[in-house]
């Protein structure tokens, strides 16, 4: 900094230091290059770099995010103790670097060998053609292209540059550093102590212990590293087939017949790992170990959450990672298998961990509320996260739907064929030794029976008794009892003939008056046509997964009794950081269960929980007073302790007269 002026923030440098920079600033001659782009501090553009949030692209100044990423990042690398191969723990420095050399001095001791009796064996399958393509100088727009590529905030190797110096002044060291690479490639050398790395262990695990639980990486220079890169341009596709990246480059496949397969496997030395018992990601055949099959979630949702341990993230923040990623993560599997219930209870128990706080260090944090409350949604009281067994089903509802909504298709053909050639999806038996696809498809019928009815048009192919067409929410069946001699009756038999208008002298000589009203309530206009399943709850009549877990939630969980009821919807709506509403939600279901279990305990008298009950309900969710954020805090701090404060200062807390003059 050449002036105060440079430094954003509430302390200032002593002039005197301000003083002596820029006098040597003056006597090496250096010129001040002014800062283009986003206005970072000098300050936030060291503790950025250092954080490694690679995934910021814009947003707020904020030294103390970075601060605090890097703060933890440090603390979780951080090799506090190794153990050498006799056993013998050791915490000094010096005992750790020795351990490190001697083990990388053991892993990379030079044997001789006779390299000649591997290399006969290798066929050489790059042609003179491809050779010379591979051989060309490089082109100055294609080592720009790469260096533009690599991330700049990469940490430096030996030569101490991040690829971001050569992103701002490419115009000027461009040049220099385009001749340097193609006559290092014609020369087929590099000049001396380039390609010297700097070697970081990483650990593999939270704590780690040996070296084996570390991983070695090489911190390179800038300029190999874009040797490097441009050097292996030609193998781009090769690398690509292996790695299938993701996101705005999309996906790289190839569609070949068995004989191009074989030609290609042969050429680029690519194992056929093809296997029968996958197909797009999924296996194809469920053997009676479902629970091992479906493991790999759970490794899956584990390493998400590790990474996630190094950023300094809310509980809003958790929120968002746990709705969008962590939840989304099964929802392939889940869209063709039900996946077993205690493989969904075991990803629900490390997503409940993660919210509470659960880290690398070993805290697993205090669980305040249960993990049901805070399924519940966020107009009851809940923080709004799925039940993920609900959600499975009601994902396989919708390929369920589709059998019923397009039963011309190849699927809906071939299942029907199988399981229900003389009948229907919904009235479909599991039938013997069933694939463990029509398993998970047969488990959602409980859904769709709760929300499919008929859209009456002629009424020719509705069947009065069996099928599901009154307009009841609560019940779509016809609940008078069944006529031995009119149990095959149509709907269409019910009508004037010749007419869509209801024969009503007919309707009150068979049926009870309750069913009666609900059939005349029915109006039938003549243009709709033929008689149509459709979704009771969607608004045009289709089935949506959303409507499906809704109708899941309350056949199989009554999710709404979990919450707290109050005008949740208000505190939601408010204008404030995000954070500051899930600590009020939570701090507020937090007050509720602690009243709920000293009224089950005995701890307060009948008039003191009644009240509040009432008016706590009142100060918390319309007000959002200072008082009440200050009783929440007291609960938060003080835990099931908060029931030995004196009752008075307790219930003042609520901002409510009453209670303080109430006594318990």
């Amino acid at each position: 900094m050449l002036s105060p002026e440079d430094k954003r923030g509430r302390v200032d440098n002593p002039l005197w230091l301000i003083n002596g920079f820029r006098e040597v600033v003056a006597t090496c001659g250096l010129i001040d290059l002014m800062l283009n782009g986003y206005p970072y501090t000098w300050e936030e553009i060291f503790w950025k770099q250092r954080a490694k949030a690679y995934w910021l692209k814009d947003g707020d100044m904020n030294s103390k995010f970075f601060h605090k990423t890097t703060t933890t990042r440090r603390e979780v690398n951080k090799i506090k103790k190794l153990t050498d191969e006799n056993g013998n723990s050791f915490e000094h420095i010096d005992d750790l670097c020795d351990i490190a050399k001697q083990y990388f001095a053991d892993l990379y001791s030079h044997i001789l060998a006779n390299c000649d009796l591997v290399t006969s064996k290798v066929d050489p399958v790059v042609s003179t053609v491809d050779k010379n393509e591979i051989l060309k100088p490089f082109q100055l727009e294609e080592v720009k292209a790469t260096v533009l590529q690599m991330n700049g905030d990469k940490s430096p190797g030996p030569d101490g540059f991040n690829p971001v110096f050569f992103h701002k002044f490419w115009s000027m060291v461009g040049q220099d550093v385009y001749p340097d690479l193609n006559r290092w490639r014609s020369r087929g050398a590099f000049p001396n102590h380039l390609n010297d790395t700097n070697i970081v262990l990483i650990p593999k695990c939270a704590k780690p212990n040996n070296m084996k639980d570390l991983r070695p990486i090489s911190l390179c220079n800038v300029l190999y590293k874009i040797f490097a890169k441009v050097l292996a341009n030609p193998f781009e596709i090769i690398h690509n087939l292996k790695r299938q990246i993701r996101g705005k480059d999309g996906f790289m496949a190839l569609k070949l017949d068995s004989d191009q397969k074989k030609l290609l496997a042969r050429n680029i030395r690519i194992k056929n790992n093809l296997r029968s018992g996958n197909y797009l990601g999924l296996r194809s055949l469920i053997g009676k170990k479902k629970k091992d099959i479906f493991k790999y979630l759970k490794g899956k949702l584990w390493k998400k959450f590790q990474g996630w341990q190094g950023k300094f993230l809310s509980k809003a923040g958790r929120e968002i990672q746990l709705k969008a990623v962590a939840q989304a993560l099964p929802s392939y599997c889940m869209n063709v298998f039900l996946l077993p219930k205690s493989t969904t209870e075991e990803l629900q128990r490390m997503m409940n961990s993660f919210w509470w706080g659960s880290n690398s260090s070993g805290d697993r944090g205090i669980k305040w509320i249960s993990w049901d409350r805070l399924r519940a949604a966020k107009i009851n009281g809940g923080i709004g996260f799925r039940n993920l067994h609900h959600f499975n089903l009601a994902m396989l509802g919708k390929q369920a739907w589709n059998l019923i909504a397009n039963p011309n298709s190849l699927m809906a053909r071939v299942l029907k064929s199988k399981y229900f050639s003389n009948s229907n999806f919904l009235e479909a038996n599991l039938g013997h030794n069933p694939s463990f696809i029509w398993c998970s498809l047969w488990r959602s019928r409980a859904i769709l029976k709760r929300g499919v009815r008929w859209r009456i048009g002629n009424g020719n192919n509705i069947s009065f008794w069996r099928d599901p067409w009154l307009r009841d929410p609560s019940n779509f069946y016809v609940s008078s009892p069944p006529i031995t001699k009119l149990y095959s009756l149509k709907v269409s038999e019910l009508f004037i003939p010749f007419t869509t208008q209801w024969d009503h002298e007919l309707l009150f000589t068979l049926f009870e008056n309750q069913d009666v009203q609900k059939i005349l309530n029915i109006h039938v206009h003549t243009n709709i046509g033929r008689d149509k399943l459709i979704w009771h709850s969607g608004s045009n009549g289709k089935y949506t997964v959303r409507s499906g877990y809704k109708s899941a939630q309350e056949l199989l969980y009554v999710g709404e009794s979990n919450g707290v009821s109050g005008d949740w919807k208000k505190l939601w709506n408010l204008k404030i950081p995000p954070k500051v509403k899930v600590f009020c939600g939570v701090q507020r279901e937090i007050f509720y269960q602690s009243v709920a279990t000293s009224k089950r305990n005995k701890l307060w008298s009948p008039s003191i929980v009644q009240h509040v009950e009432m008016n706590g309900r009142i100060h918390g969710i319309n007000s959002f007073s200072a008082q009440w954020q200050k009783l929440a805090g007291k609960i938060l701090a003080t835990g099931t302790k908060y029931f030995h404060y004196p009752m008075k200062q307790l219930v003042s807390s609520i901002g409510c007269s009453k209670c303080s003059r109430s006594r318990g």
